[in-house]
């Protein structure tokens, strides 16, 4: 189940679309977990309740995203139970006001209660999301009573134990590419890499581990890293899957579930230059991979990194998710509303070529992560993303990203060294040659 109720509460699960709101256009289910007093006006429980969503897709949980359902949701709620009582109801008062809430939400529903009184109702609601493979999975807590009202405790509850059964997903930081000189030139003296497709900048970081320089192409969740041969002591041809944790000590379970699979991981702690400070970065869990040349890892960004890079730039309230930093980033360049009409939106897909011993190891990995393989093919669904990958006697790491952009996007094949860039209306594919 995806929710299962507390004793004494009445579950119900609902299929999309749903009956009652077919406006809201999204494929999945809904589970419900309803309070004694769920519809008694006068309980100490009344129209309390839980509902969790599995919604086909990834999808864009925000403030806009969860304002637009909620409107949907209870006008039409308020619309078919009330025309079942024959309720006369003023359905464009139904508003919903929703606010980020660091990594959760708060919400408030402005509706009426077609179930019991007719009358209105002002529902306070708290709500978080999670991505899973394909799908894109969001609880909420609903009651109109005072946030001291005991049935909240029980409703709290609920959400600790939905949260405690759901790993914390491990989703996609970067994809990094190291290319000999004559390409990494090439890119980086490219215009239209860094004006017309992405916000993104050459930069030297500065680690108490390393040092090295490289080509930034930033995403509104995801990145593109490109470095020249010899950077932090790589070879040319070397590449990396960095994937991404966003809740803050997901490391250690992560760990824990890897060496299960019998795949060892070397944990580090990652640091950042700012001028003569050294500032946290984030902390590394670097799977030991058979052979070169991929270079797979997880990381999590430092909860103290971003109150101390650049604080006094957008977002105001930021955690330690991937957009939160992308966004510090570009603000950083000044560019962070040019980053909302760029045309690179996110790393899509990711495709691989192994040996046999590589994949086994990557797949091992996945199965910790909490990926799905299709079958016995070559594709392994992640929240987010998806990898394929494909079997090469001599193996070559990352071969090929696929990219979606915001905005439909037409112009010929770019060639930069060995790096080719081809769009395909709302998506790009970008592939290195070896």
């Amino acid at each position: 189940m995806l929710l299962p109720p507390p004793s004494g509460w009445r579950p119900e699960r609902l299929e999309f679309p749903l009956d009652f709101a077919p406006e809201i256009e999204l494929r999945g289910f809904e589970e419900l977990a309803f309070a004694p007093g769920m519809f008694v006006a006068d309980s100490d429980s009344y129209f309390s309740y839980a509902l969790a969503w599995h919604l086909e897709g990834d999808l864009a949980v925000d403030e806009a995203f969860l304002g637009s359902f909620l409107e949907r949701y209870f006008r039409g709620l308020c619309r078919a139970v009330g025309a079942e009582r024959k309720l006369t109801l003023d359905l464009t008062q139904v508003h919903a006001k929703v606010k980020k809430d660091g990594a959760r939400f708060t919400a408030e529903v402005e509706m009426f209660d077609p179930f019991v009184t007719g009358g209105p109702l002002t529902l306070a609601l708290e709500l978080e999301s999670r991505s899973v493979p394909r799908a894109t999975e969001v609880l909420g807590l609903a009651s109109p009573l005072e946030r001291a009202a005991p049935v909240w405790k029980e409703l709290v509850a609920l959400a600790e134990r939905w949260r405690a059964e759901r790993p914390a997903p491990v989703l996609l930081n970067h994809v990094f590419f190291v290319v000999e000189r004559a390409t990494y030139d090439a890119l980086a003296h490219a215009e239209f890499l860094r004006g017309e497709f992405a916000v993104g900048e050459e930069r030297e970081t500065v680690r108490k581990d390393t040092s090295y320089s490289g080509l930034y192409l930033y995403g509104e969740r995801t990145y593109l890293e490109f470095l020249p041969a010899g950077a932090a002591g790589l070879a040319a041809g070397t590449s990396g899957l960095a994937l991404g944790l966003e809740s803050v000590g997901a490391s250690d379970a992560l760990a824990q579930r890897l060496r299960a699979s019998n795949v060892n991981v070397f944990d580090a702690p990652i640091t950042r230059a700012l001028g003569a400070e050294t500032l946290p970065w984030f902390r590394m869990l670097g799977v030991e991979m058979p052979s070169a040349p991929l270079q797979l890892f997880t990381l999590e960004y430092d909860p103290r990194f971003l109150t101390r890079w650049h604080p006094e730039l957008a977002p105001a309230a930021p955690g330690i998710a991937r957009g939160d930093v992308l966004a510090r980033y570009a603000a950083s360049l000044g560019a962070l509303e040019r980053r909302a009409q760029a045309a690179f939106g996110d790393v899509s897909a990711v495709e691989l070529a192994l040996d046999e011993a590589q994949q086994q190891r990557v797949l091992a990995a996945c199965t910790a992560f909490g990926y799905e393989r299709e079958g016995d093919t070559p594709l392994v669904h992640a929240p987010q993303f998806r990898l394929t990958l494909q079997r090469a006697p001599q193996p070559a790491g990352v071969t090929g990203v696929e990219l979606t952009l915001r905005h439909e996007f037409t112009r010929a094949p770019l060639e930069l060294g060995r790096v080719r860039l081809e769009f395909r209306g709302r998506s790009a594919r970008l592939e290195v040659r070896r």
